[in-house]
């Protein structure tokens, strides 16, 4: 514990800043919905989600405002929470969670919150419990750990260091993620400046499809084996991406039927309103796959345009404007057919000129790939430096 801790900081068990909370909650308070039960605990955010509904068959425990609870499963990944002081009701939890009342004159629960979801404590967790972390976290094992603590007020400064780097962490992701934005939007806007000329003429996008076909429908077999299925979720900013693509178990019949080959493009006819309508293009290189109902595989005439200003179009705000005006909602779903797609509007300059513009949007659309590349790296650092911060804060080198 020396080497991961403050030495100079008196040595005190949780059960002194900690007390476990026995009461029950009143059952049918609970099922009237007026105490609401804890659905889980964020491993990443140590905030608390609780459930829509109020049916539950095990005993349960109180939790109050201003309480710490904690995933005796989980503790170790970080399931561990304030249920804040700002909660009007109580709530309730499973057996296989623990809440405990903070002794204020002791503790801050910030920092409380902070070391226990820290490698720190991990790691003490992991030298006190007698399976290690395996071992569900009950309080009988949980409070007389022995830890080093600092006095109240050196903690609140310490609290205070903490949330001044964090705040600084969210500001670096905030501004990344804004100028991810604007790269995006000056790619749609882009689109519209290049395509939509009043020079361009404009024809039913219909004129252009030479083949449209709906995807397969079949229930998903986890196999382990078959070849991936391109749905709703694989499509996003007008790619196609197979990295979290599930596997269907077709015939070769069905495989030749609703194959996807190189200039593509994967539109989604199903989706919430906000979504329908986007597509995406299979390029060359592209594993053999299918496509999901929810879908249709559009072919172009490749004499008259090329699929990649296709996409382009298809994925424009103008389309977007068109489709919200014409896709029909049911149940919660907006959908959008194949008379939809023959009336969209679509701008066709010369082949030559659908080439200049292609290469002009493929180079914007490099720029925003090498920024969200970017961001994806340095998110991973940001991350990697959080537990670094309270490494830091717990041996008192802030």
């Amino acid at each position: 514990m020396a080497e991961t801790m403050n030495n100079n900081w008196p040595v005190v068990k949780l059960g002194e800043i900690l007390t476990e909370r026995k009461e029950k909650p009143d059952l049918e308070a609970i099922l009237t919905g007026e105490i609401p039960i804890v659905a889980k605990i964020g491993f990443g955010t140590g905030e608390i989600d609780l459930r829509e509904e109020s049916k539950t068959k095990t005993n349960m425990i109180l939790i109050k405002p201003g309480d710490l609870v904690i995933s005796g499963i989980n503790a170790e990944k970080g399931a561990i929470a304030i249920y804040g002081e700002e909660n009007k009701e109580l709530a309730a939890a499973t057996i296989h969670y623990s809440s405990y009342e903070i002794n204020k004159g002791k503790a801050d629960s910030l920092y409380l919150w902070y070391f226990l979801r820290s490698r720190t404590f991990r790691n003490i967790l992991l030298s006190k419990l007698p399976k290690g972390i395996k071992t569900e976290v009950k309080p009988r094992r949980l409070l007389p750990i022995e830890i080093p603590f600092p006095d109240l007020e050196k903690q609140k400064r310490i609290v205070t260091k903490i949330e001044s780097l964090m705040k600084r962490i969210e500001e670096v992701r905030r501004l990344r993620a804004v100028a991810i934005k604007e790269m995006e939007i000056l790619l749609g806007k882009s689109i519209e400046k290049y395509c939509f000329k009043k020079a361009h003429p404009i024809v039913d996008f219909g004129d252009l499809i030479v083949d449209a076909k709906n995807g397969i429908y079949k229930p998903t077999i986890f196999l382990g084996r078959g070849v991936p299925c391109i749905r709703m979720f694989n499509i996003h900013n007008g790619k196609i991406n197979l990295s979290d693509c599930i596997l269907l178990d077709v015939t070769k019949e069905e495989l030749n039927k609703y194959a996807c080959n190189p200039g593509d493009i994967i539109f989604n006819r199903v989706n919430s309103r906000e979504l329908v309508g986007k597509a995406g293009l299979v390029p060359i290189g592209h594993p053999k796959c299918v496509f999901e109902s929810k879908n249709i595989r559009l072919r172009v005439d490749l004499k008259r345009t090329i699929p990649k200003f296709a996409n382009y179009i298809i994925n424009s705000y103008n389309s977007k404007d068109y489709f919200s005006g014409v896709l029909k909602q049911q149940c919660g779903q907006a959908t959008l057919n194949r008379t939809h797609l023959d009336k969209m509007p679509f701008p066709l300059p010369s082949i030559e000129t659908q080439q200049s513009i292609v290469a002009n949007l493929d180079s914007l659309q490099a720029k925003v790939d090498e920024l969200k590349k970017l961001q994806a790296e340095t998110e991973k650092e940001l991350e990697e430096l959080v537990p670094s911060i309270l490494d830091k804060a717990f041996k008192g080198e802030l």
